[in-house]
């Protein structure tokens, strides 16, 4: 599984810094030394994402703004589908209010690339959990959460980028029998329910901040409603 597979990457690699990208990515020139210019030891930084054209090898323009900000969708928030909360959810208001802050905080992000320092893997994110969310999901939830929550930052570096493809259900490149897509889907189900008990009810033991704190600092949050905690916790 790719949580597993992540782990077992990092225990053998031995630089100051850890990088996880996508295969199906492609990234600004100098983009290593540019993250590693603005980070401390307790962050996770992205950097800005573009949308890539894979057969073209070039960023699609068009119209839409670069990608730097998601935000944690509220649980329940899409109608019929209880397991969709605290999906990562693009933020584009975000995007046109804080559009001149090269380095800024962001809610969450997608687990197409992050960039962070050894330090705060072995301190702080330690490993991937696969025996909650299973061997695939809500990566970018753990590690954001695990960062913030720890009192450390996610952070957006607009000074460099790279461009992801995003395949969508039926994009070329990979594909699932009918009965592994079964399990894939179960798998995605229960890990996000997994994540959403995890997280809204403070189960992470190495927590310096409660999830409450989180959603707090990026008030208002798009389908956070105004009486959340009553709503959730009673």
């Amino acid at each position: 599984g790719m949580r597993e597979s992540i782990n077992r990457g990092i225990s053998i690699s031995r630089g100051e810094f850890i990088m996880k990208i996508d295969e199906h990515c492609m990234v600004d020139k100098g983009f290593d030394v540019k993250l590693s210019a603005d980070i401390e030891d307790n962050w996770v930084v992205i950097p800005r994402r573009y949308r890539l054209d894979p057969e073209k090898w070039e960023i699609i323009e068009d119209g839409r703004p670069p990608i730097d900000y998601l935000y944690l969708a509220y649980p329940g928030a899409k109608k019929d589908d209880l397991e969709w909360g605290l999906h990562g959810s693009i933020w584009n208001a975000r995007f046109h209010q804080r559009k001149d802050i090269l380095i800024d905080d962001t809610m969450s992000m997608q687990g197409s690339c992050y960039f962070t320092s050894r330090k705060n893997w072995d301190k702080t994110i330690k490993f991937l959990d696969s025996s909650g969310y299973g061997p695939f999901t809500q990566e970018a939830q753990e590690i954001g959460n695990k960062t913030w929550l720890s009192g450390g930052r996610l952070v957006v570096n607009k000074k460099t980028w790279y461009a992801h493809w995003h395949k969508g259900k039926n994009g070329k490149g990979y594909g699932f029998s009918n009965n592994q897509y079964e399990i894939h889907q179960e798998n995605i189900k229960n890990g996000r329910k997994f994540c959403i008990d995890y997280w809204l009810n403070n189960k992470w033991q190495d927590r310096k901040l409660d999830f409450q704190w989180l959603v707090d600092k990026f008030w208002p949050v798009p389908s956070w409603p105004e009486n959340w905690k009553e709503a959730y916790y009673g």
